[in-house]
């Protein structure tokens, strides 16, 4: 790739600029290993002093590999994420539910738990 590797957050932050070959200023808060409580309660500090114009908002893959998992908790912080995030940028993406199984073979404990919780 021209300019070297980037990450997902970097090839979004420039599809969404006017133009393809213009920088565009983004501000990436992740911590690797995040759960998402560590999102609402440290990084959303962070993500809201920038104050973006969108946010978009990727979580609970990390959560899903802990056998404390609890999709309702999960929920909780994300809603919260959202609803702060929401009140200062003007989009924000929604979320969509990470299947980690599928990116490390077929691990039928995370899969069973983590479509259970998405289905409701």
């Amino acid at each position: 790739m021209p300019g070297g590797w980037r990450g997902w957050a970097a090839l979004l932050a420039a599809a969404c600029g006017p133009h393809p070959e213009e920088p565009v200023e983004f501000v990436n808060v992740s911590r690797s290993g995040a759960l998402a409580a560590d999102v609402a309660d440290e990084q959303l500090t962070a993500a809201r002093r920038a104050r973006p114009h969108l946010a978009s908002v990727v979580v609970g893959g990390n959560d899903t590999l802990r056998d404390s998992f609890d999709i309702h908790r999960v929920a909780e912080a994300l809603d919260r994420t959202i609803a702060a995030l929401r009140a200062g940028a003007p989009w924000c993406s929604p979320p969509a539910c990470p299947t980690p199984g599928g990116c490390w073979g077929s691990r039928p404990r995370w899969r069973a738990r983590w479509g259970a919780g998405c289905a409701r």
